[in-house]
């Protein structure tokens, strides 16, 4: 600074100025250059300022922009992602229900072809003779009663023992009250001028009834040949028969009126409805009643 102080003093001096007029003269113009300087500094200082200001606020807005863009493009690919899944849930829900259709038409087709076969397989059955369908009956009756019995076997064996001891004890006081009926028979008859007949027990032999159907034929056949040959009374036929019943025979003959108790007949219908057995089913001197003719 002191070089362009004194650049200017020579500079007024060579104008013919003097010595205190150029230093003046110097100093105001140096002071005034500082100024202008120290001004254009200032300026400048604004302006990069102002510049700074502008480059900031603009990146500012670019970062808010690039900021907006990106929110847009990140919204933009979930609306696409969320479109997307839920076209592709839309497409499962189509190939699910495609495929239930399906299987649908599979159940139905399997379920035709199963009834048709059913149908045929029907057929095929009503086609066979009668014999080897009569034959399929008694198969199929004598495996259910292997089924009860072997249902029966796994009972408590306390339980059946108890059972057992109480229906022995019943049986007896039936058989006792059999016998008192049977006392009564032959004092009715006795008192009917009948006099050859007096009261005995009569042990015929023929074991007790099986409460099956399938027995009631050979029994009664058995019963009958059995009473003709010890010359059992008519008159206690019925009686002496429900000596030789036990369980639901039993029961069943107890449930009958007194007067049908002594009937013989009676006692016979009763077991074949009970045990259904048609007149078909029963020898015909047993469905005839040759049995009740003297």
């Amino acid at each position: 600074m002191a070089t362009r102080l004194s650049a200017l003093i020579a500079e007024f001096l060579a104008a013919g100025m003097s010595n205190e007029d150029s230093l003046k003269l110097a100093r105001e113009q140096d002071a005034l250059e500082r100024a202008e300087r120290t001004e254009a500094r200032n300026k400048a200082a604004e302006l990069e300022l102002l510049k700074h200001r502008q480059d900031v606020e603009m990146t500012h807005a670019m970062e808010k922009e690039l900021k907006r863009q990106e929110a847009e493009t990140a919204q933009a690919v979930r609306k696409q992602e969320a479109e997307i899944a839920s076209e592709l849930m839309k497409r499962e829900a189509e190939l699910l229900q495609q495929k239930a259709s399906i299987e649908l038409q599979q159940q139905k087709l399997d379920a035709e072809i199963a009834k048709e076969k059913a149908a045929a397989e029907v057929e095929a059955a009503e086609k066979k003779a009668t014999a080897e369908l009569q034959q399929m009956k008694y198969a199929a009756e004598l495996e259910i009663q292997r089924a009860r019995l072997e249902h029966e076997k796994s009972l408590d064996m306390a339980k059946l023992e108890q059972q057992r001891i109480i229906a022995e004890s019943e049986s007896q006081v039936r058989i006792h009250e059999i016998d008192n009926r049977s006392r009564v028979v032959e004092e009715r008859a006795s008192a009917g001028g009948d006099s050859n007949h007096h009261f005995r027990k009569y042990d015929l032999g023929i074991g007790m009834f099986s409460n099956t159907d399938k027995d009631l034929e050979p029994f009664l056949t058995k019963f009958e040949v059995v009473a003709e040959a010890y010359r059992l009374p008519r008159n206690l036929w019925a009686v002496e028969l429900a000596k030789s019943l036990t369980g639901e025979s039993l029961a069943l003959y107890e449930t009958l009126s007194s007067e049908a108790r002594l009937e013989f007949h009676a006692v016979v219908e009763a077991l074949k409805k009970k045990f259904g057995v048609t007149n078909q089913d029963m020898p015909k001197e047993i469905s005839a009643g040759k049995m009740f003719r003297q």
